[in-house]
């Protein structure tokens, strides 16, 4: 069996202002400390190493609910998106050979009189995405954001694999879609990665 060198990125959600401006360039540091740190933890063994950061963690947090007032994700737009996507590709092809399961990106985009809201977990490595894994599950953070987002997600299969091990990830509630699929996928799965904001397992 390869081995595996994994570390978490671990945040303190509260302290997450409303303008997520600087989080790219922090990630970025991020990384390649990580990184380092991992090479170590290999040791030259064949495998992969993996860096895993929380879902949301891309979003700027502020005061959303329309009834009661919380304190949750920002949805951000379609550019800034990109913009994220783009900073991404950089740190990733920097990581070389890392694996980054980048957290989750919750943003929206004009659908018709609506807005439709999107939280999406991409995966890279060597600069290139490995998945982008639309999570499914609709944990109300959508509709509870200013203006008229509509929750919706993409197809997309929740699973990959990196030097002969094959991941399952899976974003909060959803969990259980992972068995679901693959089901009828038939994968090998090594390795399920969770992605959540909070969750009671």
């Amino acid at each position: 069996m390869p081995y595996l060198a994994l570390g978490m990125l671990k945040v303190d959600k509260n302290g997450f202002g409303a303008n997520p401006a600087n989080r790219a360039a922090e990630f970025d540091m991020t990384v390649q400390q990580a990184n380092a740190i991992l090479k170590t933890k290999q040791g030259g063994r064949p495998g992969a190493r993996m860096l895993v950061a929380p879902e949301y963690f891309w979003s700027g947090y502020g005061q959303i609910g329309k009834v009661v007032a919380q304190h949750g994700p920002l949805a951000m737009g379609r550019d800034d998106k990109h913009a994220i996507y783009s900073a991404l590709k950089s740190t990733s092809k920097k990581a070389g050979s890392l694996v980054l399961v980048a957290g989750s990106i919750f943003y929206h985009k004009p659908q018709g009189t609506n807005d439709a809201a999107y939280n999406v977990c991409p995966v890279l490595r060597n600069g290139s995405f490995l998945l982008k894994a639309y999570k499914e599950f609709d944990d109300g953070a959508a509709s509870k954001n200013p203006g008229t987002l509509d929750y919706d997600t993409k197809d997309s299969d929740p699973y990959f694999k990196v030097e002969g091990i094959g991941f399952g990830l899976e974003v909060c509630g959803e969990h259980g879609r992972l068995a679901s699929w693959n089901a009828t996928a038939g994968k090998t799965i090594h390795v399920q990665i969770l992605v959540s904001d909070s969750m009671s397992i």
